[in-house]
């Protein structure tokens, strides 16, 4: 079968060994390449020099500082050219044949999106991640992480992570990029749900493995990680949800998200780390709401273009022990979506 062209877009910041090690796993690549596009945000570990000599038809854009991984992305999608994206973060390594794995789904008119799999960097048995789950309150987590086998898990395919995701060029046309405002976190959910809302599916494509270390950088339990968490899954659900939707589970999702800010702050921390990442989630709320008139602007965007009057693929809600179960192999123990 003749494989169609992918731009692979990295985006990066102070990436170091990391990234030069993930990108000579995209030069390796037994696939159709047509470009490497790697778009800094001012990093300042040296981490570009010499990069010229991992691969051809890879171009650098720096972008000067630090806008986040949704702007560095969306520089790097508008500036390829295949009609299938890949974004792979710079502390993933991919299998040799993660394109030729992930671009044999690309047949399927409807899939927009393709869900690759994502195992921990330090463990190759442990999955990090088999695409995103969204559940009727907003949470979204990674589908059958911490386990050894993808149906393990039982909630339903939403959309890819952003950390080895393939996606339709002409599904990127039709529902727009990452949203720059998020900078980072959450921007694949929020993406994943707008291309539902217009019809699109997601494939599976679970023997395209990469490996990951995650958080690489903002750190997995760092104040700035639980800020962005806090605040985008908020706007997230305001821009997204449906006026059916809301009218089910507005109520339960304030509800969830209020128990759960008041659990976090009220347990024991036991550093000051730990501290500074409960205050932090509870400023990502407060920004959240100072930032929800700009939400409400985008959400008569995307709920006049929405082409289905409920969201597919939303899992059940379940109670707070099963809640927390889905994020109990998290090192942070229990950050509400990776990446």
């Amino acid at each position: 079968m003749t494989m169609p062209d992918i731009s692979f877009v990295v985006a990066n910041w102070n990436g170091g060994d990391l990234l030069r090690a993930g990108l000579a796993t995209i030069a390796a690549q037994r696939a159709v390449i047509a470009e490497i596009v790697v778009v800094d945000n001012g990093s300042t570990d040296g981490s570009l020099d010499g990069l010229d000599a991992l691969a051809t038809r890879l171009s650098v854009i720096s972008l000067g500082k630090n806008h986040g991984f949704a702007v560095a992305t969306n520089v790097g999608m508008r500036r390829s050219i295949a009609p299938w994206i890949a974004t792979v973060n710079n502390d993933c390594r991919l299998a040799e044949n993660w394109a030729e794995r992930a671009l044999a789904r690309a047949s399927d008119d409807r899939a927009g999106s393709i869900a690759t799999l994502t195992v921990r960097a330090d463990d190759a048995a442990t999955i990090d991640s088999a695409g995103i789950a969204l559940d009727r309150v907003g949470i979204a987590w990674d589908r059958a992480g911490g386990h050894t086998r993808v149906d393990d898990e039982v909630a339903p395919l939403f959309g890819p992570s952003g950390a080895a995701a393939l996606y339709r060029r002409a599904m990127l046309d039709d529902v727009g990029l990452f949203d720059p405002e998020f900078f980072m976190y959450y921007e694949d959910v929020d993406l994943a749900w707008r291309a539902r809302l217009r019809g699109w599916e997601c494939s599976p494509a679970f023997d395209a493995v990469a490996r990951h270390v995650g958080s690489a950088s903002a750190g997995r339990n760092s104040p700035t990680k639980r800020r962005l968490l806090a605040r985008n899954k908020i706007w997230t659900f305001v821009k997204c949800a449906t006026e059916r939707d809301m009218m089910a589970w507005a109520i339960p999702a304030i509800a969830y998200d209020a128990v759960a800010a008041g659990a976090y702050v009220v347990a024991a921390p036991s550093s000051a780390v730990d501290r500074s990442a409960r205050v932090a989630a509870l400023r990502g709320r407060i920004d959240a709401f100072r930032g929800l008139h700009r939400q409400l602007a985008k959400r008569k965007s995307i709920q006049g273009r929405r082409a289905i009057d409920s969201t597919p693929g939303l899992a059940p809600l379940v109670g707070p022990r099963q809640l927390r179960a889905r994020f109990a192999h998290l090192p942070e123990g229990g950050a509400v979506k990776r990446s």
